[in-house]
């Protein structure tokens, strides 16, 4: 499936790069069923139903849209996102804690599905294949050969500056984010790698 087989069923499905439903519009079809919620960007959106106009009909979609370039509005200025609610900024990098008014994209969907899972609250987020440093390598999904271009490892600074400001927010809301893959560049963070059996028992 799409997140491999260490998750019977998703809690949703997040997809923020149309070339990714151009690709794999076979995968999305088989293993994202009617009842799934999916947070999309505008781009895929138009992308599934450019592919198939009744994929989305009665299916429950979150707008994954961009707080810095909200979907027909002009860009913000930082000051303009400064005195937003719920908004965090670092540096380059930002948090929103009301993603329904928009998310920072930071270079991976893995940044904007964050801003989601913690405005809802759990007590632990786990990231399992946010490898980042081998973004060249075939993914989990993919066969050997077939790899689509990644542009993470380029952004690999901006996503983990993004999720280090996510991380220490969690942090200040008790909330724990927990890496559980060996090879991941999130370690370079201070989070270190955690087997996923360990963290579950």
């Amino acid at each position: 499936s799409l997140i491999g087989e260490r998750i019977a069923e998703p809690l949703a499905v997040a997809i923020e790069d149309e070339r990714f439903v151009w690709r794999h519009r076979d995968l999305i079809a088989r293993h994202v069923g009617p009842d799934i919620p999916m947070l999309l960007s505008v781009g895929v959106i138009r992308a599934l139903c450019d592919i198939d106009p009744t994929f989305l009909t009665g299916r429950r979609i979150v707008l994954i849209d961009d707080i810095r370039k909200p979907y027909g509005q002009p860009r913000r200025r930082e000051m303009d996102l400064t005195g937003m609610p719920g908004v965090t900024l670092r540096r380059a990098a930002g948090f929103s804690a009301e993603p329904d008014g928009g998310v920072f994209q930071g270079g991976s969907v893995a940044v904007s599905a964050l801003q989601f899972a913690l405005a809802a609250g759990v007590g632990e987020i786990g990231f399992i294949g946010v490898d980042i440093a081998n973004a060249d390598a075939p993914r989990f999904y993919e066969a050997e050969g077939e790899s689509a271009f990644s542009g993470v490892a380029g952004a690999e600074t901006r996503i983990l500056d993004h999720i280090a400001l996510a991380r220490d927010i969690a942090a200040a809301r008790g909330i724990r984010l927990v890496n559980h893959s060996p090879v991941s560049a999130l370690a370079s963070i201070g989070l270190d790698p955690v087997p996923l059996a360990a963290s579950a028992a």
